[in-house]
Protein backbone atom coordinates (compact mmCIF):
# COMPACT_ATOMS: atom_id res chain seq x y z
CA UNK A 1 0.00 0.00 0.00
CA UNK A 2 1.03 3.52 -0.93
CA UNK A 3 2.02 5.89 2.22
CA UNK A 4 -0.17 9.01 2.18
CA UNK A 5 1.15 11.89 1.58
CA UNK A 6 0.81 14.83 4.20
CA UNK A 7 1.11 18.11 2.33
CA UNK A 8 -0.78 19.01 -1.02
CA UNK A 9 2.19 20.68 -2.71
CA UNK A 10 5.41 18.46 -2.98
CA UNK A 11 6.99 20.50 -5.60
CA UNK A 12 9.41 19.59 -7.84
CA UNK A 13 10.92 16.21 -7.54
CA UNK A 14 13.91 13.93 -8.05
CA UNK A 15 14.70 10.30 -8.48
CA UNK A 16 17.63 7.91 -8.18
CA UNK A 17 18.76 4.39 -8.01
CA UNK A 18 20.96 4.10 -4.81
CA UNK A 19 23.08 1.20 -5.47
CA UNK A 20 24.15 0.56 -1.85
CA UNK A 21 20.96 0.61 -0.90
CA UNK A 22 19.54 -1.50 -3.24
CA UNK A 23 16.54 1.50 -3.41
CA UNK A 24 15.36 3.95 -5.44
CA UNK A 25 15.17 7.34 -3.66
CA UNK A 26 13.00 10.00 -3.94
CA UNK A 27 14.16 13.91 -2.79
CA UNK A 28 11.09 16.36 -3.12
CA UNK A 29 9.34 19.80 -1.53
CA UNK A 30 10.15 22.35 -0.42
CA UNK A 31 7.94 25.25 0.44
CA UNK A 32 6.33 28.66 -0.59
CA UNK A 33 5.38 31.61 0.91
CA UNK A 34 2.24 32.92 1.26
CA UNK A 35 3.26 36.35 1.93
CA UNK A 36 0.57 38.75 -0.64
CA UNK A 37 2.29 41.21 -2.94
CA UNK A 38 0.85 43.73 -5.50
CA UNK A 39 0.76 40.96 -7.97
CA UNK A 40 -0.55 38.31 -6.21
CA UNK A 41 -2.41 40.00 -3.25
CA UNK A 42 -4.02 36.52 -1.71
CA UNK A 43 -1.51 34.25 -1.10
CA UNK A 44 1.64 35.48 -2.55
CA UNK A 45 3.77 32.87 -4.72
CA UNK A 46 1.41 30.10 -3.81
CA UNK A 47 -1.16 31.50 -5.57
CA UNK A 48 0.50 31.40 -8.65
CA UNK A 49 0.28 27.64 -8.63
CA UNK A 50 -3.34 27.18 -6.75
CA UNK A 51 -5.13 30.01 -8.19
CA UNK A 52 -8.22 30.98 -5.75
CA UNK A 53 -7.92 27.88 -3.40
CA UNK A 54 -4.91 29.12 -1.89
CA UNK A 55 -6.34 29.72 1.24
CA UNK A 56 -7.05 25.94 1.48
CA UNK A 57 -3.38 24.23 0.87
CA UNK A 58 -1.73 22.66 3.67
CA UNK A 59 1.74 23.81 2.96
CA UNK A 60 3.72 21.55 6.17
CA UNK A 61 6.85 22.77 7.42
CA UNK A 62 9.17 23.52 3.87
CA UNK A 63 11.19 21.02 4.49
CA UNK A 64 13.10 18.78 1.58
CA UNK A 65 11.58 15.29 2.14
CA UNK A 66 12.53 11.35 0.75
CA UNK A 67 11.04 8.50 0.24
CA UNK A 68 12.32 4.98 -0.89
CA UNK A 69 10.99 2.11 -2.73
CA UNK A 70 12.22 -1.19 -3.93
CA UNK A 71 10.56 -0.51 -7.64
CA UNK A 72 10.54 2.78 -9.20
CA UNK A 73 6.70 2.93 -9.48
CA UNK A 74 6.40 1.77 -5.47
CA UNK A 75 5.00 1.71 -3.38
CA UNK A 76 7.09 4.10 -1.73
CA UNK A 77 8.07 4.48 2.20
CA UNK A 78 6.26 7.06 4.33
CA UNK A 79 7.90 10.55 4.16
CA UNK A 80 11.10 11.98 6.11
CA UNK A 81 12.63 15.23 6.23
CA UNK A 82 15.75 15.45 5.09
CA UNK A 83 16.03 19.14 5.72
CA UNK A 84 14.17 21.31 7.24
CA UNK A 85 15.01 24.71 6.64
CA UNK A 86 12.72 26.48 10.30
CA UNK A 87 10.15 28.46 10.91
CA UNK A 88 10.33 32.03 9.93
CA UNK A 89 8.17 32.78 12.29
CA UNK A 90 10.37 32.22 14.98
CA UNK A 91 12.78 34.72 13.40
CA UNK A 92 16.54 34.41 12.09
CA UNK A 93 17.72 30.96 13.10
CA UNK A 94 19.01 27.91 11.06
CA UNK A 95 18.37 28.53 7.66
CA UNK A 96 17.22 31.37 7.87
CA UNK A 97 20.23 33.17 10.46
CA UNK A 98 23.74 34.04 9.52
CA UNK A 99 25.11 31.88 7.13
CA UNK A 100 22.08 29.72 6.16
CA UNK A 101 20.85 29.96 2.59
CA UNK A 102 17.70 31.64 3.04
CA UNK A 103 16.54 34.84 3.14
CA UNK A 104 14.84 36.31 6.67
CA UNK A 105 13.75 39.98 7.24
CA UNK A 106 14.77 40.31 10.58
CA UNK A 107 18.35 38.99 9.81
CA UNK A 108 20.46 42.32 10.00
CA UNK A 109 24.27 39.91 10.35
CA UNK A 110 26.80 40.72 7.15
CA UNK A 111 26.52 36.48 6.76
CA UNK A 112 22.43 36.56 6.22
CA UNK A 113 21.07 35.79 2.83
CA UNK A 114 20.34 38.82 0.50
CA UNK A 115 17.15 40.07 -0.29
CA UNK A 116 16.33 39.69 -4.54
CA UNK A 117 14.88 42.59 -5.56
CA UNK A 118 11.94 41.15 -7.35
CA UNK A 119 8.69 42.85 -8.19
CA UNK A 120 6.30 39.50 -7.21
CA UNK A 121 8.20 39.77 -3.40
CA UNK A 122 6.38 41.18 -0.13
CA UNK A 123 9.09 43.36 1.61
CA UNK A 124 9.06 41.11 4.57
CA UNK A 125 9.94 38.07 2.25
CA UNK A 126 11.43 35.11 3.44
CA UNK A 127 13.09 31.96 1.48
CA UNK A 128 11.99 28.75 0.60
CA UNK A 129 13.81 26.07 -1.28
CA UNK A 130 12.63 24.17 -4.03
CA UNK A 131 13.21 21.70 -6.75
CA UNK A 132 15.58 18.88 -5.12
CA UNK A 133 17.93 17.27 -7.40
CA UNK A 134 19.60 14.19 -6.78
CA UNK A 135 22.97 13.93 -8.54
CA UNK A 136 23.62 10.60 -9.26
CA UNK A 137 26.87 10.38 -10.77
CA UNK A 138 28.11 11.92 -6.86
CA UNK A 139 26.29 9.10 -4.74
CA UNK A 140 29.63 7.70 -2.92
CA UNK A 141 29.81 5.03 -0.29
CA UNK A 142 30.39 6.91 3.54
CA UNK A 143 30.93 4.80 6.33
CA UNK A 144 27.67 2.26 7.52
CA UNK A 145 25.42 3.84 4.71
CA UNK A 146 25.27 5.92 1.61
CA UNK A 147 26.31 10.30 1.01
CA UNK A 148 23.78 11.76 -1.42
CA UNK A 149 24.78 14.84 -2.81
CA UNK A 150 22.05 16.83 -3.92
CA UNK A 151 21.26 20.89 -5.13
CA UNK A 152 18.58 22.85 -4.47
CA UNK A 153 17.20 26.24 -5.97
CA UNK A 154 16.24 29.00 -3.22
CA UNK A 155 13.82 31.98 -3.53
CA UNK A 156 14.96 34.99 -1.95
CA UNK A 157 17.91 34.65 -2.13
CA UNK A 158 16.91 33.09 -5.91
CA UNK A 159 20.34 31.03 -6.24
CA UNK A 160 21.47 27.08 -6.23
CA UNK A 161 23.11 25.77 -3.02
CA UNK A 162 24.61 22.44 -3.14
CA UNK A 163 23.79 19.62 0.00
CA UNK A 164 25.10 16.07 1.22
CA UNK A 165 22.72 14.11 2.94
CA UNK A 166 23.90 10.83 4.57
CA UNK A 167 22.08 8.15 4.45
CA UNK A 168 22.72 5.00 6.61
CA UNK A 169 22.55 1.54 5.26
Amino acid sequence: MQAREVIDIVNQMSVAWVERLGKWVMFYGGGLTTLPSAALPNCGVLELFTGSECKDVVMGNGAVRMRSADHPWGPWTPPQDVLVVGDPAAGPHGQYGPGGALRHADCKDAGCAPHSDIFVYHANEYGFLYSANIIEQWIRPAGDGVDIIWNASTWDPYRVVLFRTHIKK
